[in-house]
């Protein structure tokens, strides 16, 4: 009888694969929950126009958090040099549904300003510099993405670059953290990128918008 019900399952049974899976993360409760972006948010361009939740619905995002004044080991260079190289590799002129958020984690808009023409080879609408206050930055990176730094330091956080950047899909869902200044991670990152565009949004890849060129 086993051996009937293996094959049975085998032959008949049509398995479903996940490859691009949610990621879980654990709680101070050891609850495993899926993190997703706030309900209701606002954070700002430095043209002082407004990113809410509502406008950024089903775009996918890729998040960073970093700040204008602290580079330090060029960690903020590397981050968004890394990030540069996904940037160039989406056809923008077929306007899909992605964007990159870089999120200030305490600069002042005058900072923001001296650090703007660094990011002058991308286009602003849809890979803008972000800023807001203090409570809505804490409450997106801390409690939606589990930022780690955040999560230590609480609402007194001091201004910092992340290493992480955050890939969240079209419903809101963090789908996966990368190690943004690392090469490898780099080029995962934007595998499962293709990957999810690809599995989860077939509809739209007849003319493709993202990609692509060999990263070589």
């Amino acid at each position: 009888m086993p051996l009937i019900l293996v094959a049975f399952l085998y032959l008949f049974s049509k398995p479903v694969y996940h490859s691009v899976p949610y990621v879980y993360q654990t709680l101070a409760t050891d609850d495993s929950v899926v993190r997703s972006l706030p309900q209701d948010f606002t954070l700002y361009d430095l043209d002082s126009n407004e990113w809410t939740s509502e406008s950024l619905r089903g775009h996918m995002l890729l998040i960073n958090f970093f700040s204008a004044r602290d580079d330090s080991g060029s960690k903020r260079t590397v981050l968004h040099g890394n990030m540069k190289r996904i940037y160039d590799n989406v056809k923008w002129e077929n306007n899909p549904e992605l964007r990159f958020l870089s999120i200030s984690t305490g600069d002042s808009l005058a900072d923001l300003k001296a650090y703007e023409p660094q990011m002058e080879d991308v286009d602003a609408r849809y890979w803008p510099i972000l800023h807001g206050d203090r409570e809505a930055v804490y409450n997106l990176a801390a409690n939606a993405l589990g930022n780690s730094r955040m999560l230590h330091e609480g609402t007194d956080y001091k201004a910092f670059t992340d290493f992480y950047i955050s890939l969240v899909d079209k419903d809101g869902k963090l789908r996966a953290n990368f190690v943004g200044t690392n090469l490898k991670e780099e080029r995962k990152l934007q595998e499962t990128l293709v990957a999810l565009w690809r599995l989860e949004y077939e509809d739209e890849i007849d003319a493709p918008s993202l990609l692509t060129t060999d990263p070589e």
